[in-house]
């Protein structure tokens, strides 16, 4: 496919299901045009990606992205094994802002995924927030847990994809970003162990098991766009700030707890938090903090 316009042009899939394809970067938004149909659909097809495809190169245009539980194991209670990160219902396509700071959990160097929290979800990873009788999004036993054990259950990251969690990574957009927000799915673990049931039948039990249903935010196409724009395209995302959750505990945390219990507004309360992480600032109520320099 040409990169020249006029946009959109129309491509079908293997399925003659048909797609409004535009670039990746597109009157200054990335992933222009993302809607609902790709995701249910399982492919984002842009016209780089279909350039890709017709070269005989991977496209990396597919999703995977709604949970599509399939059986696995063997005989009595079967489990289910998610394929996908996101539930069906409730999940949109929003367009993220100019100045949205956006979260991942991961190791050096894994800070490229799609896979975002939004502030709502730091906050709630920070304070181990339990779920509510109402339905508040939040980890179940989760008020006892470390920050980095807390954030796997949340972000639903299984052990065995190898990820330890050591750091916190934040980046700020520096321009407008397309993304499906929604409900994570329940992961369960490939690995799969038969034990014998009160019933003294067979029974499939896997290892591991995230069933925490959380807000997550999925960005198509950041790869090579978070550490720097390809050549010819504006910036989205302001340089990575990496973070051991340790500090953030020592540092943060019980600031947070104390100007909430003194009834100050959530959004002045995260808007320093936000303020001290990206940019270090002391005019922020986290002034007499100095974040210890990092190291490893």
């Amino acid at each position: 496919m040409t990169l020249i316009g006029p946009w959109p042009k129309k491509w079908k899939d293997t399925r003659n299901v048909t797609f409004d394809v535009y670039p990746t970067a597109y009157q200054g938004t990335l992933n222009y045009g993302l809607s609902r149909q790709h995701a249910l659909g399982g492919i984002f097809p842009t016209a780089e990606s279909l350039a890709a495809r017709a070269r005989g190169e991977s496209p990396r245009d597919e999703l995977t992205l709604v949970d599509k539980p399939i059986p696995s194991g063997g005989f009595g209670n079967i489990p289910r094994a998610a394929t996908g990160g996101m539930q069906a219902a409730g999940l949109q396509a929003v367009r993220l802002n100019i100045g949205e700071t956006l979260y991942r959990f991961g190791d050096a160097g894994g800070h490229k995924g799609g896979w975002w929290s939004g502030r709502e979800g730091l906050f709630r990873i920070l304070l181990r927030v339990e779920p509510t009788q109402q339905g508040m999004p939040g980890v179940r036993g989760g008020s006892e847990l470390g920050i980095r054990d807390y954030a796997r259950k949340y972000s639903e990251v299984l052990g065995e994809w190898g990820s330890q969690m050591k750091y916190l990574y934040a980046t700020q957009l520096r321009g407008a970003v397309m993304a499906f927000r929604g409900m994570g799915a329940s992961q369960r673990s490939k690995e799969i162990t038969m034990i014998e049931g009160a019933d003294g039948r067979p029974h499939a039990v896997t290892y591991e098991h995230m069933s925490d249903d959380n807000r997550q935010i999925f960005i198509p196409n950041v790869y090579t766009r978070i550490d720097g724009a390809p050549p010819g395209e504006p910036a989205f995302f302001a340089p990575v700030v990496k973070w051991h959750p340790e500090v953030l505990e020592q540092c943060l945390v019980p600031l947070i707890r104390t100007r909430l219990g003194r009834g100050e507004k959530y959004r002045a309360i995260i808007g320093d938090v936000e303020a001290w992480m990206m940019r270090g600032d002391r005019k922020a109520q986290f002034g007499d903090l100095t974040p210890p320099a990092l190291s490893g």
